[in-house]
């Protein structure tokens, strides 16, 4: 998925089928800052990933920097005529707890959806793939 804000706090829910018990667990999820096939800003950029549980009490915790795109254009040019320049998708890592160490009252024997929030100012393009529960 190409997720695309025109507001800087652009959101994306993702119901599961069901509650999930994420006690000892973690979320996985793909993620990358997209190439937009004119210049790679300056400064690295991220998101938040959130759970909400059967209340829908909502924890919010921060990707941190994702990858930047793979900076080829000066060699691409040079040798193919075309830019090249990539989208470096990595796997980000979400131990369960964390998202009650940032709000408490989250009851991760109940998780009903995850949400992933952009809330950069600059609004870029992210790339997600692949979310997973992973018993750690």
């Amino acid at each position: 998925m190409v997720a695309q804000s025109p507001t800087a706090l652009g959101t994306f829910r993702e119901p599961f089928i069901g509650e999930l018990n994420l006690t000892g667990r973690e979320v996985w999820i793909r993620a990358a800052e997209v190439y937009n096939g004119i210049a790679i800003p300056v400064d690295a950029t991220g998101f938040q990933i959130g759970l909400e549980d059967a209340a829908g009490v909502v924890s919010f915790v921060p990707s941190g920097a994702l990858p930047r795109p793979f900076d080829r254009e000066a060699a691409d040019l040079a040798k193919f005529g075309v830019n090249l320049t990539k989208t470096m998708l990595k796997t980000v890592r979400f131990p369960a707890n964390c998202f009650t160490h940032a709000r408490p009252s989250l009851d991760l024997t109940r998780i009903r959806a995850a949400i992933i929030r952009l809330n950069r100012p600059d609004a870029r393009d992210f790339a997600f793939d692949q979310l997973q529960i992973v018993t750690v």
